[in-house]
């Protein structure tokens, strides 16, 4: 009898399969435990902005705004919980699958290894002796005693493969454990945040209700809102309108060629930074440290009024009271403009393209002075309802753009 070499090469096939998918497993769970974090963050911050406007007495928008951020970043929180789970699922599977064939490999080990056991016991040091020496030649007696070495040889081997496939057993054991444990820590986390969601969409419901109640002082708000960006809608154009005659002007100065109509003609240093500016698009810096998209880009429902929507102009930010608004990318400042109800509007030019930031006060910069990424341009003005809220816009000549496109990824 020789080795039984399909143990052996089962063990390192096991281990093998024990040791390449944890290891791609362990990458997408570092993951999800990351959109995790990140989702709780984006919770923790939504709450500190939902304190500061709930400060008021009466329920407003800005209210509405912050809880329906702390119920979509809360769903995507389960969402990470539930493929955290699933993970784990499948990777107690594949330790269950490996655990019983290694189980049924060690019954065959142990009863091949009794059965070796057997025999030796019935072959005393005599019999073996008299098994060489009774050989009819030399060259079978040298075969005999080969035999025999590796007969010894092969019994060392299945104790030495029995011990290594127990050590294994007891190794995935105490992972399958552990995976047990983790799974029940992220099913309490997940019954948890699933009754937080539903007290969550509890309060938006009633929200709702009693903003409902207040639809004529809401639409008198809506209209306010229109006729204000209807005025900057003209002030951009008006600017573009402004930059396109001084770009000429100074084309011609410089015997260059004038760009056609609804196009800049630019210096070859403005070409370069309006190359650059959109060669960052998805990759610019918030203008604001912290916040979220309370108002997307385009025609978008009201959020209480029902079948009326609103035309924004770029996105809008609600954040933190007092909080600091930034430069995107480095440009010019252009006009700086006093929007009644609105408070100020600061427009930077980069290139052909344009930033608009809107609902600012203490702005600290003039107009013609050139700004870097992050430099400070003023601070969010915070409305009477508490809510602090940045108009953030995006324009290529007269073309509007969707700015959560250009920003980086929050």
């Amino acid at each position: 009898m020789f080795p039984n070499y399909r143990f052996v090469w089962f063990f390192g096939l096991a281990a093998l399969l024990l040791t390449a998918p944890v290891a791609l497993a362990q990458k997408s769970k570092a993951e999800l435990e990351e959109e995790r974090k990140e989702n709780q963050q984006k919770i923790e911050e939504a709450g500190r902005i939902l304190e500061e406007t709930t400060s008021e007495k009466k329920v407003t928008i800005g209210q509405l705004n912050a809880l329906n951020q702390q119920v979509s970043a809360r769903r995507r929180l389960i969402n990470s919980i539930n493929s955290e789970i699933n993970l784990l699922t499948q990777d107690m599977s594949e330790i269950d699958i490996i655990k019983l064939s290694l189980e049924r490999d060690m019954a065959k080990l142990r009863s091949e290894y009794a059965t070796m056991l057997y025999a030796a016991s019935k072959a005393t040091v005599h019999d073996r002796l008299m098994f060489i020496l009774s050989a009819p030649t030399f060259n079978s007696m040298v075969m005999r005693v080969q035999y025999m070495k590796q007969y010894s040889e092969m019994r060392r081997e299945q104790v030495e493969v029995i011990r290594r496939v127990s050590r294994t057993l007891e190794s995935q054991q105490v992972k399958l454990v552990s995976k047990k444990k983790q799974k029940v820590t992220l099913l309490v986390a997940q019954l948890s945040e699933n009754e937080k969601l539903q007290a969550l969409k509890g309060q938006q419901k009633e929200l709702v209700q009693q903003l409902s109640a207040r639809e004529r002082e809401l639409r008198a708000d809506l209209q306010a809102r229109q006729d204000a960006d209807q005025r900057m809608e003209r002030m951009i154009a008006d600017l573009v309108r402004r930059e396109m005659r001084r770009a000429a002007r100074e084309a011609r100065e410089a015997n260059r060629e004038v760009a056609e109509e609804n196009k800049i003609t630019l210096t070859p240093e403005a070409a370069q930074l309006s190359n650059s500016f959109a060669g960052n698009k998805s990759r610019l810096i918030w203008p604001v440290a912290s916040g979220f998209i309370s108002g997307k880009f385009g025609r978008q429902p009201h959020p209480v009024l029902p079948r009326v929507y609103v035309d924004n102009l770029g996105v809008n930010i609600q954040t933190n009271q007092g909080e600091d608004v930034r430069a995107v990318f480095k440009g010019t400042v252009g006009f700086i403009a006093n929007m009644p109800g609105a408070g100020t509007l600061v427009t930077i030019i980069h290139g052909d393209y344009f930033t608009v930031y809107g609902n600012l006060k203490d702005v600290s910069v003039k107009a013609g002075q050139k700004v870097k990424a992050k430099d400070r341009i003023g601070e969010v003005m915070t409305d009477k309802d508490g809510a602090a809220e940045l108009q953030f816009q995006i324009w290529k000549v007269k073309d509007r753009l969707n700015p959560e496109a250009w920003l980086s990824p929050k």
